[in-house]
């Protein structure tokens, strides 16, 4: 086999398995990575990563405006930029609007639903 084939065989196998749920995660995970998002950065409750992607999928409402998510495009995991510590699950219009910037580090548009899961998976 030529090494373009070799390539092309490669890059194939990527794209079916960046489509997995597997794949899905772990690319979600490296993205938060590489923009410094950290589970437990000052304090911070989250043990891991997959806690966050749990918190991430299970949040159905924007944290701040509460507009319903009708798939993961609509979400965006808002973090603080100086600690790296995760404030919320948020829409895009409110993560452009930059909304969290001034707020404290409590979230205020989490649910009794959210907090609940989020005392689940850190205790």
């Amino acid at each position: 086999m030529t090494d373009i084939i070799k390539i092309l065989k490669h890059r194939e196998s990527n794209a079916r398995w960046s489509k997995t749920e597997r794949g899905k995660k772990t690319i979600k995970i490296k993205t938060w990575r590489n923009r410094g998002v950290l589970p437990t950065p000052s304090g911070e409750s989250f043990k891991s990563y997959d806690d966050i992607y749990k918190i991430y999928m299970s949040t159905e409402f924007c944290n701040y405006c509460e507009k319903k998510f009708y798939d993961s495009f609509d979400k965006c995991l808002d973090h603080n930029h100086d600690n790296g510590g995760v404030r919320g699950v948020i829409c895009r219009s409110c993560n452009v609007k930059d909304v969290y910037q001034d707020a404290p580090e409590g979230v205020p548009g989490l649910s009794e639903a959210d907090l609940f899961l989020i005392d689940c998976l850190t205790n």
